[in-house]
């Protein structure tokens, strides 16, 4: 229903469209109707030339970006996946805005043409371009797709003169309206991107330029300094035209009382009816059934009388003395609930509240009879109305130290990883400032490891000191990216003499190990065990900050196996499963880091158990890429899974997942995945091994990883599968050659692990055996047997059987074999046993492939 000062503003709006500005923004109180009032005028628009896109914050996830997450769920087309999953952080800063052009540009080239709702691809890509007949549209949208395959290609397209000419003549014929919802409920990464879309519009992206863009505000919202600041500065940018809600008159609220209740106009004349809730209600169109419900029901309770100006405001407060909530459980919940923000979870109001589930359910459902709370999607509650929570509020202030305290702890066991909330609960609490302190600096943190923007209200709440340690770190992980680990330690080893907090220290721990971890020299893998061990112990980190020991205790897993302890290594995976069962199940922080566990399980398992355990995870990051880091997530889980695949012996189903993980790749281009060196060395085994690809093929394509990869221990094992390649090609000299001078590179004295010493070995002694040297190969083998004996590596027992079978085919001196032919000198690979093979078939071939993962974490 549009009621009589909405008519007033749409007319206003209406008149601004219809002239030069290019920029409007309509403010008003929250939901004073400013979002009904700009669709419908959209949406009753005559001209068929407009299209229009609605942006707004997704009320369930407030991850980065969510407002241009959710526009691009609108669509079904071919870019929906790319753009749907490049806001979460996961890109090049600088190049992010890019991305969101790529929806709008779609638009212009849609097969659908219905005014009523935003155009999109309805199909794909090659039956979309055979649908334009336009020649200049097809001519367009082709060139478009193609550089859209190579990276960074857009961008440079998008400043071709022949597309910014074409798209101009597009735009004299349509009108492209953009509708940014609510923007002080955004995300200041995404406050940011449409300030960078504003200033670089016309030098960029010319249809940003030549659009209108409508903005809604509402001005009784508490906001951030650093939010409130970026607001006025786009606003400002823009010089938006501003259009200011027209509050709801009294024959508006007239026509709601008698929509929503059966009071008589002599009832809502006396008990001034009007004035409450012009006093109480904001203009709120969303609480205002509901008050004028309240009202009716205190009206026609005859057991209340009304005295004096302000008897019905009088009489709506004090209904929650007089109603059956006197108890102290009762009020306690909802002065909790009032500061947990409008929308709550169950869970959380409920351990807050410390009520059993009987108390808390009689409670509940009281209070949502009597219109205070009301139900919301996933398990969730608000309040009925502002000032119900505020009244609440009121209440809760005199023990805000005790509440706030106590939420904060409730918010770490449910989710450990949100600092910044933590932070701002404990904010309110006195005498707490050093607690604060340190959450709003792990905050930091914790988006410096997501790739993320550090969020400003982190930093103002940081010491000088602290903020100066927060630039050392940034440095730190920019040089994690690059691979650079001695700058890496260099740093780290100067940020560990000026800090003595222990969570800061744990940090730098986990870094200084990481890099340490790296590298093949026993000495640094030690360090790297030392550095940690001396932190596990702490029995403090496991019940104050469970979210630290959690990090801790799996890097320390996956040192421990890089160390060559892996009983040590399992031990931790199995603390770590019975410390995320202490957490509900429906914990997505927890599912999380519950299923990285299960990606990097085949550090510890055995082949056959890794392999369902990364396909659960593997499963569960493809169907979870929206949250913080769920495209890196994913990536990871798809490059060991396909591992697991091909050390299983599923040669052809480990190449499919290989070739899956190109095209994602492929369909996030600005996305700067990990260690890409593992997925292509995988890839290039798998392809070879199930006969899709040419040893020739992959020999050359190793090459080149081996000269992008710094000296380091995952190199070795990429120089040692190209020289399988050599010798499969009978050149087992080149292959001799390329193990012993890596060898002396990484100088392998002693090698903790027990993965890169045999596997050296091991393939030595098969070429100096296929090159005519007999005798040596046998020698060679022994020295094998011997390490591998007394090596806790994980593989032990199946390299163990294959080092003694291939010792008597060396000691029979009547056979030769080509390197093709040694690659199956122990198994017959028939068509019918391709179906059948096992992790023992990859262990029993001739030489020894080294399948890559990914442990970090």
């Amino acid at each position: 229903m549009l009621l009589d000062s909405h008519e007033i503003s749409i007319q206003q709006l209406k008149k601004i469209l219809n002239e030069k500005e290019q920029f409007i923004l309509l403010q008003g109180n929250v939901n004073s109707g400013k979002s009904k009032l700009v669709t419908c005028l959209l949406d009753s628009c005559d001209d068929s030339s407009i299209e229009y896109l609605t942006f707004h914050k997704n009320e369930i996830n407030d991850d980065d970006y969510s407002p241009f997450i959710k526009a691009s769920r609108q669509s079904t087309g071919p870019f929906t996946q790319e753009i749907k999953q490049l806001f979460n952080g996961n890109m090049e800063k600088d190049y992010s805005a890019i991305q969101v052009i790529i929806q709008f540009i779609s638009s212009i080239y849609s097969v659908k043409n219905n005014k009523n709702s935003t155009p999109f691809f309805k199909c794909e890509e090659e039956a979309f371009l055979s649908s334009i007949n336009n020649k200049m549209y097809y001519k367009i949208a082709k060139e478009m797709l193609r550089e859209l395959n190579q990276k960074k290609g857009l961008k440079k397209f998008l400043k071709k003169k022949n597309f910014r000419d074409s798209l101009t003549k597009v735009m004299e014929k349509r009108t492209y309206i953009f509708f940014f919802e609510e923007i002080n409920t955004w995300d200041e990464n995404s406050l940011i991107l449409v300030k960078k879309l504003i200033d670089y519009g016309e030098e960029t992206y010319p249809l940003i330029n030549q659009s209108k863009i409508i903005f809604t505000l509402s001005n009784n919202i508490e906001l951030s300094t650093t939010k409130k600041q970026l607001i006025q500065t786009i606003i400002k940018k823009c010089s938006a035209k501003k259009i200011d809600m027209t509050p709801l008159s009294k024959k508006d609220l007239e026509t709601l009382i008698f929509e929503y209740s059966t009071l008589s106009m002599e009832q809502v004349t006396e008990h001034e009816v009007i004035e409450v809730l012009q006093q109480t209600s904001a203009d709120n169109l969303e609480e205002l059934p509901y008050m004028i419900q309240e009202i009716e029901e205190i009206i026609t309770d005859k057991s209340i009388s009304f005295e004096g100006e302000s008897a019905l405001y009088n009489a709506l407060r004090d209904k929650l003395n007089t109603s059956s909530l006197s108890s102290e459980k009762s009020e306690e919940m909802l002065e909790y609930a009032s500061l947990l923000g409008n929308t709550f979870s169950r869970r959380e109001i409920s351990m807050v509240s410390n009520l059993t589930s009987d108390e808390f359910q009689s409670i509940v459902n009281k209070v949502i009879d009597l219109r205070i709370l009301r139900e919301r999607p996933h398990n969730s509650y608000m309040f009925a109305t502002t000032f119900f929570q505020e009244l609440f509020k009121t209440r809760a202030f005199i023990k805000r130290n005790e509440y706030h305290e106590k939420l904060e702890k409730i918010v770490a066991q449910l989710y450990p990883h949100n600092y910044l909330r933590r932070a701002n609960y404990l904010f309110q609490v006195k005498d707490k400032e050093k607690e604060t302190e340190r959450l709003y600096f792990l905050g930091a943190l914790s988006d410096l490891r997501n790739n993320l923007e550090i969020h400003s209200e982190i930093k103002e709440n940081l010491t000088l000191e602290n903020l100066n340690l927060l630039e050392q770190f940034e440095k730190v992980y920019d040089y994690l990216n690059k691979n650079d680990y001695s700058s890496t330690i260099r740093v780290l080893e100067i940020i560990d003499k000026k800090t003595g907090e222990m969570t800061q220290k744990i940090e730098i721990a986990l870094l200084l190990a990481l890099a340490y971890s790296k590298r093949i020299v026993n000495e640094d893998r030690l360090k790297a065990v030392n550095i940690l061990e001396k932190y596990i112990i702490n029995q403090e980190l496991e019940v104050n900050f469970p979210d630290v020991y959690e990090r801790l205790s799996m890097r320390l897993m996956i040192i421990y196996v890089h160390a060559g302890r892996l009983t040590n290594a399992q031990e931790i995976g199995e603390r770590l499963l019975t410390f995320f069962s202490n957490y509900p199940n429906d914990n997505i922080d927890i599912l999380i880091k519950k299923n990285t566990l299960f990606r990097i399980s085949n550090a510890i398992h055995k082949e056959e158990v890794a392999l369902e355990m990364t396909k659960q995870a593997k499963e569960f990051f493809l169907e979870n890429q929206n949250y913080t880091g769920g495209l890196i997530h994913t990536f990871n889980a798809l490059t060991n899974y396909a591992s697991s695949q091909l050390i299983n012996g599923l040669y052809e189903d480990s190449f499919t997942t290989s070739n899956q993980i190109k095209k994602f790749i492929a369909i996030h281009p600005n996305v700067v995945f990990p260690r890409q060196h593992i997925w292509k060395n995988n890839y290039y085994l798998s392809g070879y091994l199930s006969k899709q690809l040419h040893a020739s093929e992959c020999r050359e394509k190793l090459k080149g990883l081996v000269k992008e990869l710094p000296i380091n221990a995952e190199r070795l094992f990429i120089v040692s599968n190209l020289s399988i390649f050599n010798a499969l090609m009978d050149d087992f000299n080149a292959a001799i050659k390329l193990l012993n001078d890596e060898n002396k590179i990484q100088v392998i004295t002693k090698d903790m692990e027990g993965k890169y010493n045999f596997r050296v070995q091991y393939n030595l002694a098969v070429y100096s055996y296929l090159n005519g040297s007999s005798e040596n190969g046998v020698e060679r083998i022994e020295k094998h047997i011997n390490i591998l004996e007394q090596s806790n590596d994980i593989e032990k027992v199946y390299e163990l059987r294959r080092a003694k079978l291939i010792l008597k085919k060396m000691k029979n001196k009547e056979s030769t074999y080509s390197g093709f032919q040694w690659l199956h000198v122990l198994t017959k690979e028939t068509a019918e046993h391709t179906l059948t093979r096992t992790c023992e078939d990859y262990k029993k071939l001739g030489f020894m492939f080294t399948s890559l993962s990914n442990w970090d974490i």
